[in-house]
């Protein structure tokens, strides 16, 4: 049906729109979250790197596990600290300081790394963000989740909400319906007595113009009904026919409908239509 149709498309758009802008959200928020783990980090090996030169972390617990590894000009290893993390020693640390010497920032495994160019050498700085990257991953995890759940709350008030207020379009619909092919059937009635009341005067008088005229529109206004009644089926299967057929033919039959009209009140019907004139559709 038309009206489930529409119905399901509602649904559909209205969930489209609530994803949309759900995403959006979900989207903006993680985005503005890692943006201030990235800040907070970056922060937190400026600090590190401003000291790194210092006997500050000699034996001395900072506020977070990181390590760094001093390179000269030739690349040579000229100083490793790791006193601040346990679970990396001064070989891992090298290796991994080594393989991003030609980077700037970014991120190894849970280690936020950041390069330095520093007196004719390099300074790489391992900053441990294991923490902060599983707050990070579990806050995403759960406005997903969340997310979900209020998409699958909002699919369920929207099928409800669609269910009521197509009530009353379905109802209008079937009463439109009712009407049209309830007024289908009264018209038929007087048009079968015109068209019997013509068929009389023909057997009493002879065929003439006016009754050609008669049967004319009543076979028209019979096909006008049946349309209708046709249109209030549609959803049905009932489709209109559609074939090639004779425009002018249409026309001139139309206009010459109104040749009785003009000569009761005094006047004279003229027209001109041009000849061969043909379209494809439904004729009636």
């Amino acid at each position: 049906m038309v009206i489930a149709k529409l119905r399901r498309r509602f649904i559909g758009i209205a969930m489209g729109s609530m994803f949309a802008v759900l995403f959006l959200i979900v989207a903006a928020i993680n985005g503005l979250n890692y943006r201030h783990l990235i800040e907070d980090t970056d922060r937190l090996i400026e600090k590190v790197y401003i000291h790194c030169d210092e006997d500050l972390f000699s034996g001395k617990p900072f506020d977070s596990r990181f390590y760094f590894v001093r390179f000269d000009q030739e690349g040579v290893v000229q100083k490793v600290n790791t006193s601040q993390i346990r679970d990396v020693d001064d070989e891992e640390a090298i290796a991994e300081a080594t393989s991003v010497l030609d980077s700037t920032v970014g991120f190894r495994s849970h280690f936020r790394y950041r390069v330095y160019d520093d007196e004719g050498g390099k300074i790489v700085i391992f900053l441990n963000c294991e923490h902060q990257l599983d707050i990070f991953q579990n806050f995403f995890l759960s406005s997903i989740l969340v997310s979900l759940f209020g998409l699958a709350a909002v699919f369920i008030l929207i099928v409800i909400i669609s269910k009521l207020v197509f009530k009353s379009v379905i109802e209008n619909d079937m009463r439109q319906k009712q009407l049209i092919t309830n007024a289908g059937h009264e018209l038929k009635t007087p048009l079968a007595i015109i068209q019997a009341n013509a068929d009389m005067i023909e057997l009493e008088l002879g065929e003439n113009e006016w009754t050609k005229g008669i049967e004319a529109q009543v076979k028209r206004m019979t096909d006008l009904t049946n349309d209708l009644m046709m249109l209030a089926r549609t959803e049905e299967g009932v489709t209109m026919v559609m074939q090639t057929f004779d425009l002018s033919a249409v026309y001139a039959e139309m206009a010459a409908s109104f040749e009785g009209l003009a000569i009761t009140n005094g006047m004279q019907l003229k027209y001109h239509i041009e000849p061969d004139i043909h379209f494809y559709g439904n004729q009636n």
